[in-house]
């Protein structure tokens, strides 16, 4: 067993030390990630990278719903408050005009009772006080002095409730307007708190909905990066699967980059390096193409053949196995 291991790594030492200037040994080809996973890695990571973003991007979206809903429910709210002050106001509009034809009839009425106490004391002036020692010593017997006496009481009392309806329809008359009026002040004063309040809802509501509609193109142009990264991976891994690169790498005609095989061989499948036997367009040595899968020489190999062994080449190893990359 121990044999078999030192005869093994004499062979892969072997290859290593016959690898000329443009090629790799077969040990150094499989270390290396190639440029192709290199690629897949980069989009796979790009994929992630946005698929977090876009996550944090919904999550913002769902708290700027969850505003705009809550503005939009408290507008909802000051906009039936406001119908319902609205309602309000007219009622009171409503009373304000009775109270005033009130106090217009009242006023009516005050005018008459003045006037009518006007006409009392005019006509007390006219004809003077009655005296009521005078009115005693005329009287002739008991029943002209009660009268008499009545006849006094009822004058005093009449004079005395006309005046107290003058300043009762006079308070009444203020009353009334001033608790109407004051009412309706208050109502007013409430419905433009209301309104700044359904100004400042709509407000918020307008800002999360314009920031919600900036974000969905954000969140749209991300899933379309998205979109398309994966279908470069896809690619990628398709071609990674196939073992092949050859007429795939970035449009060329090559498996690998077109200036490498230019620098090598300048695209001729013939060509070989008499010094190291490194042959055919990617100037590959005999014990690499053999640790590839190739049969014979690389030179004298068909064009498919070359550019089917240099795209595994590339996928092992990537530009470090051509010195002029």
């Amino acid at each position: 067993m121990r044999a078999a291991q030192i005869v093994l790594a004499a062979i892969l030492l072997g290859l290593w030390a016959a690898a000329p200037w443009g090629a790799i040994s077969p040990v150094e080809a499989v270390a290396k990630p190639s440029a192709d996973e290199k690629e897949l890695e980069r989009a796979e990571s790009r994929v992630e990278r946005l698929s977090d973003e876009l996550t944090g991007s919904r999550a913002r979206f769902d708290r700027l719903d969850r505003e705009a809903e809550s503005a939009r429910m408290a507008e909802a709210q000051i906009e039936q408050q406001l119908a319902d002050g609205q309602r309000r106001l007219l009622e009171v509009g409503d009373r304000l005009r009775s109270a005033r034809k009130a106090a217009a009839v009242a006023a009516r009425r005050l005018e008459s009772a003045r006037a009518r106490l006007a006409d009392r004391l005019v006509a007390i002036y006219e004809s003077g006080t009655s005296n009521a020692v005078a009115i005693l010593l005329a009287t002739e017997d008991f029943g002209d002095l009660a009268a008499s006496g009545a006849y006094l009481e009822a004058i005093a009392d009449s004079e005395r409730q006309l005046a107290e309806r003058v300043a009762e329809l006079r308070r009444a008359r203020l009353v009334s307007l001033g608790q109407v009026r004051r009412s309706r002040e208050l109502l007013v004063s409430e419905m433009g708190g209301l309104r700044s309040a359904r100004q400042s809802a709509a407000a918020t509501r307008l800002e999360a909905e314009q920031s919600m509609t900036k974000l969905t193109a954000v969140q749209e142009a991300r899933e379309r990066k998205i979109d398309e990264l994966k279908d470069e991976v896809t690619r990628i891994e398709s071609e990674l699967d196939s073992g092949s690169g050859a007429a795939n790498f970035a449009g060329g005609p090559y498996a690998i980059p077109t200036y490498i095989v230019m620098c090598e061989s300048g695209g001729n499948y013939s060509a070989l390096n008499p010094s190291s036997g490194a042959g055919g367009a990617y100037q590959i040595i005999p014990s690499t193409w053999e640790a590839y899968g190739g049969e014979g020489l690389p030179h004298q190999a068909s064009k498919a053949e070359q550019d089917r062994i240099a795209g595994l080449i590339w996928e092992s190893a990537g530009p470090g196995a051509w010195v002029c990359a």
